[in-house]
C-alpha cells in the first residue's frame, strides 16, 4: 500500500513539473515578438550617426521636366575621400549604419549623410571596385529590395559618374522621400520593352522598360553593349524601366557635381549661386556638358 502511495504521488509530481514546463513553453511563445520585416527595420527613427544634409529645396522647370533641386547649407561640409582611413561599408560599422543582411554576399546600410531621409546602400560584403561589372545577382538582390522597401535604385559607376566611395554599392532612395521621379512622366510617354531614348536628352543615353525580375540583367546588358560608354556609366532603375547615360567628366561646367540622381531629375548645388547659374543655363545643359555628346 505504501509502495503504490509513493508511485501515485511520483507520477502527480511528474505531471505537475510537465505542466509547469509546458506553461512556462507557452509563455515564452506568446512572448515572442515577431521577426521584423525588412520595412520594419529600415523605416523607423533613425540612428543617431545618420548625420542628415541640411539643404534648400527649389524646383526648376525646362523642356517639361520639374527638376528637384537641392541647395546646401553653406556651413555644411562633408569630409573629403582619403581622409577616413577605414572602409565604411566593412565591420567596424558606426552605431546603426548596419541594418541587415541581404542573402549571403550583400548587406543594407544606412547612408550616413542623406539628403533624403531612409536613403539606404546595398554594399557587398566583401570588397568590390565600384567601377567592376554589375552582376546579375547585384541586379536581382537590388531589384528585390527595391519592392520590398518601394524605392527606386541607382549607381554609379567609374571615375566620371560622381561616385564617392570605391567598395561597390547600390543607392536606393524611398518614394515617401520623393514620392515621383521628376521625369518619370517623361519616360512613360516613351515607355516599351525595347531600347528608346527621350528627346529632351541631348547626349549619349538609353531606357527600356521591362515587367519581371528576370528581365532586369539581360536588359542592362543589352543597354550597356548597345551605350557602350568608354569608361563610366550613371544607371537609374524603377520597377518598370532604367536609364543608362554614357558620362564624360564627374562635374558639369567643372563645377556641378552629378551623379544618377542627376540624370533622374534631382540635382544638388553647394551655393544659391549655383542656383542662379542653374536657372540662367538650365538643367538640361548641365548635364548634356557632363555626359558624352550625343
Amino acid at each position: 500500500m505504501l509502495d503504490k502511495w509513493k508511485e501515485t504521488l511520483m507520477l502527480g509530481a511528474g505531471v505537475l513539473i510537465s505542466g509547469i514546463t509546458l506553461a512556462i513553453a507557452v509563455s515564452q511563445f506568446r512572448g515572442r515578438k515577431k521577426p521584423k520585416s525588412l520595412k520594419d527595420m529600415v523605416y523607423r527613427v533613425l540612428p543617431n550617426s545618420i548625420v542628415k544634409v541640411p539643404t534648400k529645396e527649389e524646383k526648376v522647370t525646362e523642356q517639361e521636366i520639374t527638376f528637384l533641386i537641392s541647395i546646401k547649407d553653406k556651413t555644411w561640409k562633408k569630409p573629403k575621400k582619403g581622409e577616413t582611413k577605414t572602409n565604411p561599408f566593412l565591420y567596424p560599422f558606426e552605431p546603426g549604419i548596419n541594418i541587415a543582411n541581404l542573402g549571403q554576399n550583400y548587406r543594407l546600410l544606412y547612408n550616413k549623410y542623406p539628403i533624403s531621409e531612409y536613403h539606404t546602400l546595398i554594399v557587398t560584403k566583401k570588397f568590390e571596385r565600384q567601377s567592376s561589372p554589375l552582376k546579375k545577382e547585384d541586379l536581382e538582390v537590388m531589384y528585390d529590395t527595391m519592392l520590398e522597401l518601394r524605392c527606386f535604385a541607382f549607381y554609379n559607376s567609374g571615375p566620371a559618374s560622381g561616385y564617392s566611395q570605391e567598395h561597390k554599392h547600390i543607392q536606393l532612395i524611398p518614394y515617401q522621400a520623393v514620392p515621383q521621379i521628376p521625369i518619370e512622366h517623361i519616360v512613360s510617354e516613351y515607355l516599351q520593352n525595347a531600347p528608346f531614348t527621350l528627346p529632351n536628352y541631348q547626349f549619349k543615353h538609353l531606357l527600356h522598360g521591362f515587367t519581371e525580375k528576370s528581365q532586369v540583367f539581360p536588359v542592362f546588358n543589352k543597354l550597356l553593349a548597345l551605350l557602350n560608354p568608354s569608361h563610366s556609366y550613371n544607371l537609374v532603375v524603377t520597377e518598370r524601366w532604367m536609364l543608362l547615360v554614357s558620362r564624360e567628366k564627374d562635374k558639369g561646367f567643372d563645377k556641378f557635381d552629378l551623379n544618377a540622381l542627376g540624370y533622374a531629375g534631382m540635382i544638388v548645388l553647394q551655393s544659391e549661386d549655383d542656383l542662379e547659374f542653374l536657372k540662367k543655363i538650365g538643367p538640361l545643359t548641365v548635364l548634356r556638358d557632363a555626359a558624352v555628346k550625343a
